[in-house]
């Protein structure tokens, strides 16, 4: 038998939040062991093809969560080295100062974090300069401030996009370009989803082991580390208390 292999770190998960922690861990010297159930996803046309990839559902996961009424749907989810950050739409927004405090809206209450905007607002900048994120702050008048600009320009509007834009300046609005992380060596392919999104096209897992102050109230401190275990931290948007994009799941 072969002796069985010592780790420093385990990292569960490929995708946005495991990905990014192995990206930081990777400089230490530590023995770090990725595990992710899907394999890598084969390099092919339809990698680049919308209708393939949210139409069709090629690369979607083969399994079945629940809504409240019990129904079936499929939810867009990929299991693939990579998670779902190999089909994401690349737009990385920051959540809004006022995210991260309790909101009340018309079908209930968002709590609050434990956290406010300018604790995270540093890891926000290393993480937009990481991802390659394309934007410019100062655009958008309801953003939080930002203590670096994005390393990279906008990518350029498209020609009845920046039309669009234009008329709406004068009629003294704000449009901005839209955060985007991609290399723009690479292509984007088009979106088809509508209005319409069936529920599976919403389906984000989040909040399902928030953090907190209070081991009562949440699994995780403020540094995503399991009350009860030194050594157990959950890095993905299980943690979070509120989601800053569609509803979660």
């Amino acid at each position: 038998m072969t002796e069985a292999r010592q780790y420093d770190v385990v990292i569960i998960g490929t995708g946005a939040g495991g990905g990014t922690l192995a990206h930081r861990l990777a400089s230490t010297g530590k023995r770090i062991l990725l595990l992710e159930r899907g394999d890598y996803l084969p390099r092919e046309r339809d990698n680049w093809d919308s209708t393939a990839v949210f139409v069709k559902g090629k690369y979607r996961a083969p399994e079945f969560w629940y809504d409240k009424h019990g129904n079936q749907f499929p939810p867009e989810v990929n299991y693939y080295v990579g998670g779902n950050t190999k089909f994401y739409g690349a737009a990385l927004f920051r959540m809004r100062p006022e995210d991260f405090a309790e909101l009340r809206h018309h079908d209930g209450v968002s709590p609050a974090w434990p956290l406010n905007y300018d604790d995270l607002e540093p890891y926000y900048t290393q993480a937009e300069h990481l991802y390659l994120v394309h934007g410019r702050h100062g655009e958008d008048p309801t953003e939080g401030p930002a203590s670096a600009q994005y390393a990279y320009p906008p990518v350029q509007h498209e020609p009845r996009i920046q039309q669009l834009s234009d008329d709406l300046e004068k009629r003294g609005l704000y449009p901005f370009h839209l955060p985007v992380g991609v290399n723009l060596v690479l292509s984007i392919s088009p979106s088809t989803r509508s209005k319409g999104m069936p529920i599976g096209a919403t389906a984000h897992q989040a909040g399902t082991v928030r953090f907190g102050h209070d081991p009562q109230s949440s699994a995780l401190d403020v540094n995503c580390k399991a009350h009860d275990l030194d050594n157990l931290y959950l890095v993905d948007t299980s943690f979070f208390p509120s989601i800053g994009a569609v509803n979660p799941h």
